[in-house]
């Protein structure tokens, strides 16, 4: 019998094994593999096919499977070559095809008997404690002799009861050329795995795993339609591009990818080996694009017929045929298959091939043959870009009109009207989040003559790259002086004029950025000075938010949010359609969501998120960056108020959808997005998924930004609160007790405390922006250090007070009772608690009131008030069930011990913030009711992809098989996973 060995023991070149160090993804795939192996070992022989085209990710994935699994592995891989050697898979398995001639069923018995004794009976198997069994991996099963399949076909259609896994990989497009016993006996009792390529989540990962960095959804899907998804191509591609110009190369469409060395060198091999003819179609469809008309490739290609040349096209693997409307067409497989070609064709050759493209194309297409077959400068082709780009521009079509403002630059000629064209360019990226392609501009731009343009231009990308010492700079150039003077356009000393609109948007975005970075008072300067150079506009209302946050963080939040109702109430009378109203709801749902306003803040956040998803009219003008920037982090509002009235799932789904929409528009916003998504994961014990969240916000912390610090020391206090680890609390904290022991001069923020009184001005004077510090307090006097936790809780307490806010009066009143209650103080504690009781009566804060009422019961079963105990422990567990609160549940359970009631349960209902009160106080009244049926139950579409999982199908197969897409698909199994509190496809069934 072989010795036990993990395959990462191997490597797979010359016969040996190799784990892909740059893995990434393929979750579905593995768990439905881990599903079958546990099968197996159980004495019930399974058998997987791996479909999938060449390059794929076959062999890797088995690899991946295979390394972390105390398995017992026998690998052989068929060879191209060795198709026509009969026996030669057999001599692989150690058995002398040879002595068996051409008769496959001696060949296969004496294969069947080899296996069995490899692989073990099921009661050799239990022998052998944490063993699961063996696995038999051929690779390149396509390519195996007839003999040795026929004889693999025969041995595995007699270890049914054998603890073993086999495991084929076949290329989808030669699966027919196996035997047909093999075929039937995988229709009969396989397992069919389709391989297809990575999707965009897993690019991403793989993208980082390499070193490149996290890259945006737009920028992997670029990398997808290139590659196809091809794990190796898009590992190449990432590497050929580099790492300090990839995000631009991704973010610009007009720019041409290299394609990957190794499918490179195989297009130019197959290409040199067609006919002279074939390779002229191939390189005329390459100039017209990834897919064209046939007659028109043929037309370039000067071809009478081009069928024949386009079938030996089609066998080299360079052409596909597509289905057309419009006549018969080709196109490449992928993008890199066209961009290898592309990049072989001469240079010469190639602009003359887009010159006579150009004289039978018309519009946008015509003007791209003419600008790829330019050689130098053509100040005619620019103007006429130019031209079309304004006229995109007028129309709202702005990423075509960024398209070609970017190719008139490539074409025009060096002087001043290139310069306003190269600013224009660059303002049209930075207005459309293309921050990173319109970074790769700026030092041309610097080297231009200096104009109100080119400074306002620079501002805004010192703002995108977070430098207000830049920004602050070029928005104080003399050059711009004229226009904070002016509400309109104007010319100064008889340059064109820098418009009101743009340099108020410039303002407003500084704005922001000192906001973020704590100097609220230049913060609200430069609003206000935004909101007085813009016009009756969605950039006035953006200055006015700010200025708004502003004033409610200096503590003035009732003039802030009359401020902006009256604001509101003009726009609605003017145009009610206009878009500022949307950004105006969405700043007051922020103040009111810091003034303890829950219900209120909700409906003003939803209206705008309502906004937010809604098509702008036609005809009407894409809602600016900063507009849909403002839209976005009030969206994340409304995941944190969604949480704090209970709404989880509700909270849950939101930030899973704000993620992906957050990554499209600005990095910066995924930080938030990420760390409003920990806390519904971490409070309902999904620590998998919260730890994720938890890691990939503070991946995205811009340096300086101390609103992204808080948002993160949150998250991360939440989740180790959740985990009920005090010292992992202090940690999470640290950060930010750091950064105020530095304000205050104090060396060592871990154990000075110096700096904590001037919490109000780290980070405003809205205790809800600190709303982590209770737990550190708390955490403090966890740990014994009660005199510390007394001098942290003491100024929050205080803000608290001053501001009014009873979260924030309650959660403090809470940490006090414990420090009472350890420091023996009985009385005071009692009374802490019942002001932290009183002040969150109404407030539709159900899991903070639930928290209150365990720390509360904990308190009074110590101090042996057996009754008062069971009422306050009763009505948190009952609090925590209906939220799903399972970690929280637990603890309850623990204090109750075994007097938890035994009854049968109610079932769930969704959270309603406005009968949160009631419900409580209802549950407080009957404790003997139990926890509700938890989990949530699935709905009927939930429940049918969840029962397909289960039955080890893919998403794909999920996917056919209730006629809905992939992506519908993950969607839901991501919902099943969150409603059965589970993070493995393998747990679906059980947890069914």
């Amino acid at each position: 019998m072989a010795p036990l060995l993990r395959i990462s023991d191997f490597r797979w070149r010359q016969g040996e094994l190799a784990v892909d160090e740059y893995f990434a993804g393929r979750a579905a795939e593995l768990a439905l593999l881990d599903g079958l192996l546990r099968r197996a070992a159980a004495g019930r022989g399974q058998l997987a096919v791996i479909l999938g085209p060449g390059w794929i990710g076959k062999t890797a994935l088995i690899q991946q499977f295979l390394d972390d699994r105390e398995a017992r592995v026998r690998w052989v891989c068929g060879d191209r070559d060795e198709t026509g050697l009969p026996g030669g898979l057999l001599e692989q398995f150690g058995v002398a095809a040879a002595g068996y001639g051409a008769d496959p069923l001696r060949a296969g018995s004496a294969l069947l008997a080899k296996l069995r004794q490899w692989a073990g009976t099921p009661g050799e198997a239990s022998e052998a404690p944490g063993v699961p069994g063996a696995v038999l991996v051929v690779d390149d099963a396509q390519w195996g002799d007839p003999l040795s399949l026929q004889a693999l076909s025969y041995a595995l259609r007699r270890l049914s009861d054998t603890p073993l896994l086999t495991v084929l990989a076949v290329r989808d497009d030669e699966f027919g050329s196996l035997p047909p016993g093999l075929v039937r006996l995988i229709s009969d009792r396989g397992t069919r795995l389709e391989v297809a390529g990575l999707g965009v989540a897993e690019i991403s990962s793989l993208a980082e795993r390499v070193g490149a960095g996290p890259v945006p959804p737009r920028a992997a899907r670029r990398l997808l339609e290139h590659t196809g998804g091809v794990p190796q191509y898009v590992r190449e591609v990432l590497q050929a591009v580099p790492r300090e110009s990839l995000r631009t190369a991704l973010s610009a469409p007009d720019l041409l990818l290299p394609p990957p060395k190794s499918l490179e060198v195989r297009v130019l091999t197959e290409l040199a080996g067609c006919s002279g003819p074939a390779r002229r179609l191939v390189a005329a469809a390459a100039v017209l694009g990834a897919r064209c008309r046939l007659a028109d490739a043929a037309a370039l290609a000067d071809l009478a017929d081009p069928l024949p040349m386009l079938e030996e096209a089609i066998r080299a693997g360079l052409l596909t045929e597509a289905p057309a409307v419009d006549g018969r067409c080709c196109e490449f497989p992928h993008a890199s298959v066209r961009a290898a070609v592309y990049g072989c064709v001469g240079v010469a050759e190639r602009a003359a091939l887009h010159r006579q493209a150009a004289r039978g194309a018309v519009g946008a297409r015509a003007l791209a043959h003419r600008v790829a077959a330019c050689g130098g400068t053509d100040t005619a082709l620019a103007r006429e870009l130019t031209q079309h780009a304004e006229a995109d521009r007028a129309a709202g079509r702005l990423p075509q009109a960024s398209d070609l403002y970017l190719a008139a630059l490539r074409v025009a000629a060096r002087g001043a009207e290139r310069d306003r064209l190269l600013q224009t360019a660059a303002g049209l990226l930075l207005d459309l989040g293309e921050t990173a392609a319109a970074g790769g501009l700026a030092d041309e731009i610097a080297a231009t003559a200096p104009s109100a343009g080119r400074s306002l231009v620079l501002a805004r990308l010192a703002i995108a790259a977070r430098d207000p010492r830049s920004a602050r700079r070029w928005l104080t150039d003399a050059s711009l002086a004229e226009t904070w003077r002016a509400d309109g356009a104007r010319a100064v000393s008889g340059e064109p004029a820098v418009s009101g609109e743009d340099a108020a948007a410039a303002a407003g975005a500084f704005a922001l950025l000192l906001l973020a970075t704590g100097r609220r008072a230049e913060s609200a300067a430069w609003a206000r000075r935004a909101t007085a150079t813009a016009g009756p506009s969605v950039t006035r209302a953006v200055a006015q938010v700010i200025a708004a946050e502003c004033r409610a963080r200096d503590g003035q939040p009732e003039q802030a949010l009359t401020a902006l109702r009256a604001e509101l109430g003009r726009q609605d009378l003017d145009d009610p359609d206009a878009p500022g109203g949307p950004v105006l709801r969405a700043g007051l749902g922020t103040i009111l969501f810091w003034c303890d306003q829950l219900p209120a803040a909700a409906g003003h956040l939803a209206a705008a998120e309502v906004a937010e998803d809604a098509p702008p009219p036609a005809g009407a003008s894409p809602v600016p960056f900063q507009a849909r920037r403002q839209l976005l982090v009030a969206s994340v509002r409304r995941v944190l108020a969604d949480y704090r009235l209970g709404a989880w799932d509700e909270a849950a789904d939101r930030a899973e959808r704000l993620i992906t929409l957050a990554a499209d528009l600005e990095d910066s916003l995924l930080c938030g997005a990420h760390a409003a998504a920990v806390y519904p994961a971490a409070a309902r014990g999904r620590w998998d998924t919260a730890r994720a969240h938890a890691g990939a916000a503070a991946r995205y912390v811009a340096a300086g930004d101390r609103d992204q610090l808080l948002d993160v020391t949150g998250a991360r206090v939440a989740l180790a609160c959740a985990m009920d680890d005090p010292e992992a609390v202090l940690a999470a904290a640290r950060p930010v007790v750091v950064e105020l022991a530095g304000l205050a001069g104090v060396t060592d923020g871990a154990n000075g405390l110096a700096g904590l009184a001037d919490l109000a001005g780290f980070a405003g004077a809205e205790p809800a922006l600190l709303s982590f510090w209770p737990q550190y307090a708390h955490a403090l006097a966890r740990v014994g250090r009660l005199g510390e936790a007394a001098d942290a809780i003491a100024p929050f307490a205080e803000l608290a007070r001053a501001r009014g806010r009873r979260s924030a009066i309650a959660a403090a009143a809470r940490v006090e009772g414990f420090i009472h209650a350890a420091s023996g103080r009985p009385d005071a504690a009692r009374r802490a608690y019942q002001a932290a009781l009183a002040s969150l009566d109404g407030l539709c804060a159900p899991h903070e009131e639930a928290l209150t009422r365990l720390d509360y019961g904990r308190f009074l079963r110590h101090q042996s008030q057996r009754r008062a105990a069971l009422r306050e422990l009763y009505a948190a567990r009952a609090a925590f069930a209906r939220l799903g609160a399972v970690p929280f549940l637990a603890r309850c359970d623990a204090e109750l011990g075994h007097e938890v009631p035994t009854v049968p349960t109610v079932p769930s209902v969704p959270a309603d913030p406005a009968a949160t009160s009631a419900a409580n106080a209802q549950l407080s009244a009957s404790a003997v009711r139990a926890a509700p049926t938890w989990p949530a139950p699935l709905t009927a579409r939930q429940l049918a992809v969840a029962e397909a999982v289960a039955e080890g199908k893919s998403n794909r197969q999920v996917a056919r098989e209730l006629y809905i897409t992939v992506k519908t698909v993950e969607y839901h199994v991501s919902q099943i996973f969150a409603k059965l509190g589970i993070d493995d496809r393998a747990d679906i069934a059980a947890a069914l």
